[in-house]
């Protein structure tokens, strides 16, 4: 159904969206450094870095997507990785800025630094691609329901946050913010459950 997919988009573009590591980093420190409208510059730089990415995780795991012992094991592997972020997202309970001296564009740097984090990499070979092939399965149109939902979730986040933090440098230290990551820890739970179902399906 074209709402499932869209749900799936929004919920796994939220946690990417205000989950800690190296983007939110940059969004957060060159918000600090200059303001929100250079932390949204980075948040943008994906659009540029996971097209190929995603391009190719997809094409891999797809031309063995025929193997349903091969896309089981990519579904338990993607099940893990899920609980591991879950677990990583749960016990945040500090998040630490280190400012950089570099004078590079907050775009260039945000593509820089997306290339070279292998989180996008792992992330739509063992997340991303199972989705993406069981919605083109269901229709060839639903990719692009849930790509497009994911990104524009994932920038409103990171641009919320950017905003949040250029207003009140107490966000990421509030109660609220950990709240949320925890709520979002528990969305992970839920898709790797989901992931694990799905593997059974194949064996």
């Amino acid at each position: 159904m074209f709402e499932s997919w869209l749900i799936a988009g929004v919920l796994l573009g939220a946690v990417e969206g205000f989950k800690p590591g190296p983007l939110q980093t940059l969004v957060i420190t060159e918000t600090l450094k200059r303001d929100w409208k250079a932390g949204l510059k980075v948040t943008l730089a994906p659009l540029v870095t996971d097209g190929p990415i995603i391009l190719l995780c997809a094409l891999i795991v797809s031309s063995l997507s025929n193997y349903g012992q091969f896309f089981a094991f990519i579904s338990f592997a993607g099940s893990i990785f899920l609980l591991y972020m879950a677990y990583e997202t749960f016990i945040i309970d500090e998040v630490k800025i280190e400012g950089g001296n570099s004078n590079n564009s907050p775009f260039y740097k945000g593509i820089i630094t997306n290339l070279l984090n292998p989180n996008p990499y792992v992330y739509w070979t063992l997340i991303g691609s199972p989705i993406l092939i069981e919605a083109f399965e269901e229709d060839a149109f639903l990719p692009f329901v849930f790509l497009f939902s994911f990104f524009l979730t994932f920038i409103l986040c990171k641009t919320f946050t950017a905003i949040l933090v250029g207003r009140s440098r107490t966000f990421l230290s509030s109660r609220s913010y950990f709240l949320i990551l925890k709520v979002l820890a528990l969305i992970l739970v839920v898709f790797a459950f989901i992931f694990i179902q799905t593997g059974l399906s194949y064996l």
